[in-house]
Formats: C-alpha cells, structure tokens, sequence
C-alpha cells in the first residue's frame, strides 16, 4: 500500500456547495409559482387539452384551482402538478368535471371500464365488479397489493365521461403459513 500525504491540505467548514439551498424551505413568491404552474400545465400530456380552462390562482402559496375539465384524470392531475411546484403550501382544487354533450352512457362508462381493467398487465386479478351511476364509477373486489388498487383507480380515472371514481376495492392480506 502507498501512503498519502496530506500535509498540504485544509480544510474551510464555511465553503459549501452552491446547490445546497441554504434554508430548509424555498423562498418562492406567487407568481414565479403561477408561471411554473402555467408552463407545466402546457407541457402535460394529460392536461394540456384544458389548460386554457382551468383557471389557477396563488395567495400565499396556497395554489386554488377552478374551471372546467373534461375527465376526472385531467382534474386529479392537474392537482397533482400543483402539490409537486416547490413552494406551494396546499392545493385546493375545485375544478368540475363535465360531461360532454354526447357523454357514454353508464353502460358504455361500465363496458369500457372494464375493458382497461382486462387489458392492464399491471393487475393481477380480473375479478372486479363496475358500478356506474350518473357517471359515477365504483370498484369492488380484491386486489392483491395497494399498486394495484391505485392502478385501477388510474384506469378508471381515464375513462371518457367519468366524473367520479369511488374505490372500494379491498388489498388481500398476504398469504401466512399455518402449522
């Protein structure tokens, strides 16, 4: 083995790396979050179609969200871009889902759920049961773990004409060996 020598070498405690933000929480003001939140909703994949309508406003750092959307997906991840801005304190979103004018009925809403449910490769089981009423889609049945449960909800969320998604879908305890 050699030996280093490090004589020549000191040590400043008060030099630290410029990436490291100095306080423990950012100082971001209203509007730079407004123009953050502005540019990811253009940017979105999923929101972008109504980033025109749905109005955003910031007092305090708490983000409100208003307007119109057309699916429930683009709602919840219109909420979801806002949680991730740095600086915002709390998202309260009232943005409405509306139907559209040739909206599915509940039957099509039941049909097609059920369908993205059967074609997910990410869920284990296929024995769900799709209630629809007035838009409203419930999910029932067992699940094997909590992605899987969220999965569903995601997928129901991102069926056209469905303004609200109530999962009751129940997560299996995992299997225990008896004596």
């Amino acid at each position: 083995t050699t030996d280093v020598d490090v004589s020549g070498i000191s040590v400043d405690e008060n030099v630290g790396d410029p990436s490291i933000r100095q306080q423990r929480y950012a100082d971001v003001d209203d509007q730079s979050i407004l123009d953050v939140l502005h540019k990811s909703f253009r940017n979105d994949p999923v929101v972008f179609d109504v980033a025109d309508s749905i109005e955003v406003s910031v007092e305090n750092r708490t983000v409100t969200l208003t307007g119109n959307a057309n699916r429930l997906i683009e709602k919840t991840k219109a909420e979801s871009l806002a949680h991730g801005v740095v600086g915002v304190n709390r998202v309260v979103n009232e943005v409405k889902v509306q139907r559209p004018q040739n909206a599915p009925s509940d039957i099509e809403i039941v049909e097609e759920t059920q369908a993205a449910l059967m074609r997910s490769p990410y869920l284990q089981r296929r024995d769900f049961r799709v209630h629809c009423q007035r838009a409203h889609v419930s999910l029932y049945g067992l699940v094997g773990d909590r992605l899987e449960k969220q999965v569903a909800g995601w997928l129901a969320d991102a069926v056209t004409g469905v303004v609200h998604v109530n999962n009751s879908l129940a997560v299996e305890p995992p299997w225990k060996e008896k004596s």
